[in-house]
C-alpha cells in the first residue's frame, strides 16, 4: 500500500512505446465505468484496439511516485486528464 510520502513525491517522465500496456491499463481503470454508463458495455477487444491505434507516446507523460512505479498518465490528447488506478485513488480518498 502506498503511503503519504510515496504519493507526495512525484515526477513526470516521457512515455515510450513500451508503455502501451501501462497506459491502456490505467485508461481502462479510469474510464471503464464511464463507458459502461454511457454506452452500456465495455468491449475489451474494441477498447484495446482503439487504444493501440491512438497511442502516441510523444503525447503522454507517465506520472511516477517515489517508488518509481508508473501510476498515472497525463495525455495532451486527452485535455491533460490525469488517470490514477483504483489503489492510488483509494489512498487519496482517506
Amino acid at each position: 500500500m502506498l503511503g503519504p510520502t510515496q504519493l507526495s513525491t512525484y515526477s513526470l517522465r516521457p512515455a515510450n512505446p513500451s508503455d502501451l500496456e501501462l497506459t491502456y491499463e490505467i485508461t481502462r481503470d479510469a474510464m471503464r465505468e464511464y463507458v459502461i454508463q454511457t454506452w452500456g458495455a465495455w468491449n475489451e477487444d474494441e477498447q484495446r484496439e482503439r487504444h493501440l491505434q491512438n497511442y502516441t507516446p510523444s503525447t503522454y507523460r507517465i506520472v511516477t511516485f517515489e517508488l518509481g512505479e508508473g501510476l498515472g498518465v497525463n495525455s495532451a490528447d486527452a485535455a491533460h486528464f490525469l488517470k490514477l488506478p483504483t489503489t492510488a485513488l483509494e489512498f487519496l480518498r482517506r
